[in-house]
C-alpha cells in the first residue's frame, strides 16, 4: 500500500509502476485528481502558469511567503488549517527547489503514468475542486473519493474524517 498526498501521489503512482508486484493499491490524497486539471505542460505553458508565484516570490523574497499565498485558493477550512506551521515549513525550502516541485507536477504525465499502473488507485480529494473534467478523464481508472467541507490540505483542514477514511481503505484493501 502507498499513500501519498498532493506531489507524493504522483510519486506513490510512479512506485506502483515501476515496482509491479510491489504495490497492492495507491491512495491519492488530492493529488492526482487535482493535478488531472492539467495535461502534461510543455516548459512554455508550464512557465506561464508558475508565472505568478516567480512573480510574488521576486516581490517579497520569500518563496515560501509566495507559496502559502498561491496555496491560500486551495484552502476552505482556513480555522483548521495551521498556516503559520505551512508558511515556516515552505520558507524553509529552497526557492530554486521549490519551483523545481512545482514544474514536475506540470511536466508529468497522469494520463500515462495510469494507464501503465496495473493496480487499483483511489483518490480521496476535497470535494469542491473535483471537476466534471476529472470525473470525465478519470473517474474509470480511479474510486474518487470526495471529502466535502475541505480544500487541498485535507489531511490538515479535516485530520478526523480523513485519517479514518484513510485506515478504512487500507483496512478493506488489507482483507
Amino acid at each position: 500500500m502507498v499513500v501519498g498526498y498532493s506531489l507524493g501521489a504522483a510519486v506513490a503512482i510512479e512506485v506502483a509502476r515501476l515496482q509491479p508486484g510491489r504495490v497492492a493499491h495507491v491512495i491519492s490524497l488530492d493529488g492526482l485528481v487535482h493535478l488531472g486539471v492539467y495535461e502534461k505542460q510543455d516548459e512554455a505553458a508550464a512557465a506561464k502558469l508558475l508565472e505568478p508565484l516567480v512573480e510574488d516570490f521576486r516581490r517579497c523574497g520569500d518563496f515560501g511567503a509566495a507559496a502559502v499565498r498561491m496555496l491560500d485558493g486551495f484552502i476552505f477550512a482556513r480555522d483548521r488549517l495551521p498556516r503559520d506551521e505551512l508558511a515556516a515549513t515552505c520558507s524553509a525550502l529552497n526557492a530554486r527547489f521549490g519551483l523545481d516541485l512545482y514544474r514536475s507536477i506540470l511536466s508529468w504525465d497522469m494520463r500515462e503514468a495510469l494507464a501503465h499502473t496495473a493496480v487499483p488507485v483511489t483518490a480521496v480529494c476535497a470535494a469542491a475542486t473535483l471537476s466534471p473534467q476529472a470525473r470525465r478523464r478519470y473517474g474509470t481508472r480511479l474510486s474518487l473519493v470526495p471529502v466535502a467541507g475541505v480544500g487541498h490540505f485535507l489531511h490538515l483542514e479535516a485530520p478526523e474524517v480523513v485519517t479514518p477514511l484513510v485506515r478504512e481503505l487500507i483496512d478493506t484493501v488489507a482483507r
